[in-house]
């Protein structure tokens, strides 16, 4: 079982890039795990809020082990400390992270993190609380009644936001488009 710590394999690698950026790769998983599902957040500068997110989503959604979820965290060049929070927290909880020293931006945080996913399913979520880890069922319910089509794209928003004025009207474009 993943939850258990005796039995995960907790591997830290360097990698070197074509653009000559370090990233490391955490993965403290068993090798024998297998994802049915993959949570994967884009991370920058969220060093107070990557914990308490993660063991939210931990809690409310693997824990139990009712489901085989995978938490990927795609950390994307930050200045504030969200690393060594990143690599405490994998010593207490089952995931996978990148971490980059340069910043890509959210869509290269979101690629970065598509290369450690292993599920055929991917939830893409922010790492700063906006998204509530029990909206992950209403998705699933979704993705059950389509079949599990593996050329389905489910995509959900909040009606209530905490962003800026400036980010609600983008958000709003955005999924108009």
């Amino acid at each position: 079982e993943h939850t258990s710590r005796q039995v995960n394999v907790h591997d830290v690698m360097q990698s070197q890039n074509n653009d000559s950026s370090n990233e490391v790769l955490i993965n403290t998983y068993p090798l024998d795990f297998v994802a049915e599902y993959s949570i994967l957040m884009p991370v920058h500068n969220e060093q107070e809020s990557i914990a308490p997110v993660v063991r939210d989503i931990y809690d409310k959604l693997c824990r139990d082990g009712k489901y085989s979820l995978e938490i990927v965290l795609a950390e994307d060049g930050s200045k504030d400390g969200t690393k060594e929070t990143i690599r405490k927290l994998s010593t207490e909880i089952c995931l996978k992270a990148i971490l980059s020293s340069k910043r890509k931006g959210y869509a290269g945080g979101i690629k970065d993190g598509l290369k450690l996913v292993s599920a055929p399913f991917v939830l893409i979520c922010d790492s700063d609380g906006q998204h509530r880890p029990e909206d992950f069922w209403e998705l699933k319910k979704v993705l059950e009644k389509e079949g599990f089509r593996r050329d389905l794209i489910v995509s959900g928003y909040r009606k209530v936001r905490s962003d800026a004025f400036h980010r609600r009207i983008i958000s709003k474009v955005f999924q108009k488009l």
